[in-house]
């Protein structure tokens, strides 16, 4: 997650809208830490279409 924080300063620093993506490995906890350090696109697979409510998985992994 230090890319992520650094892109995420750079961004801020520099007053750039770019969006900032982490995907592999992506679950509930994980979401909730690469939201903490910046990124705001998520890419999820196995957690989200192995998930017994695809919509639910995908609320909590936005915080939601």
């Amino acid at each position: 997650m230090p890319k992520v924080r650094a892109a995420a300063e750079a961004r801020e620093r520099l007053g750039l809208r770019f969006r900032i993506e982490v995907d592999g490995g992506i679950n509930v906890a994980t979401a909730a830490i690469a939201r903490e350090y910046g990124a705001d696109t998520l890419v999820a697979g196995t957690s989200a279409f192995a998930a017994p409510d695809m919509a639910a998985a995908i609320r909590q992994m936005r915080g939601e």
